[in-house]
């Protein structure tokens, strides 16, 4: 491999963020980055040990996010911020299909309470983050991700994306997710609306 096909992965101001990604979603991510067809441009161009974490991501319950966020901030070199999303949007398929169907049973089909359960559906995925989401008015409400520490706003992207699989799987009637709003450290927001 040339030393131009290295990433580097660069830090983030601030403390980085301490937190854990299931070897599920690891592999989820992988299938993800295939499914999509960037698996063989992407991978290639990042270090091995890398590619090896991305590879055997079922040899451990939980991972450090070192490789998904190598690879996130690699399909955002090369594709851009739509790329990212939808890589997000994808892991989101299996992930969460399970947790979904629970919530919705015992919501009802209320987006109150089914987003009001965001929190739980992500941490069977990732650990030592922080998910909510508050209510605030008739038809809109607003989730927060807050890391510990500062996280690239790769991260975001993939949430949103997530989030919006997550409101179209849930049947939430004319649901929209906004834009991912950084606060530059570790916290991201998303207003969302629904009918």
């Amino acid at each position: 491999m040339t030393e131009e096909a290295q990433v580097p992965v660069e830090p983030v101001r601030g403390t980085p963020a301490r937190y854990e990604l299931s070897g599920s979603y690891v592999s989820g991510f992988l299938h993800a980055l295939r499914a999509l067809g960037f698996s063989a441009e992407i991978l290639t161009a990042l270090p091995e040990s890398v590619r090896e974490e991305l590879c055997h991501a079922s040899a451990r319950h939980w991972w450090p996010p070192d490789a998904v966020e190598a690879v996130a901030m690699r399909v955002l070199e090369k594709h851009g911020e739509p790329a990212v999303d939808a890589l997000g949007h994808a892991i989101a398929v299996d992930s969460l299909r399970g947790y979904v169907n629970i919530a919705l049973a015992l919501a009802g089909g209320d987006p109150v309470k089914l987003l009001g359960r965001i929190g739980e559906f992500t941490q069977a995925s990732i650990r030592g983050v922080e998910v909510a989401f508050r209510q605030a008015g008739p038809g809109k409400g607003r989730i927060e991700v807050r890391y510990s520490g500062a996280v690239r706003r790769e991260a975001g992207l993939l949430w949103r994306g997530a989030f919006r699989r997550l409101v179209s799987t849930m049947h939430i009637n004319g649901g929209r997710i906004g834009p991912s709003e950084h606060d530059g450290a570790g916290i991201f927001g998303y207003d969302v609306t629904w009918q």
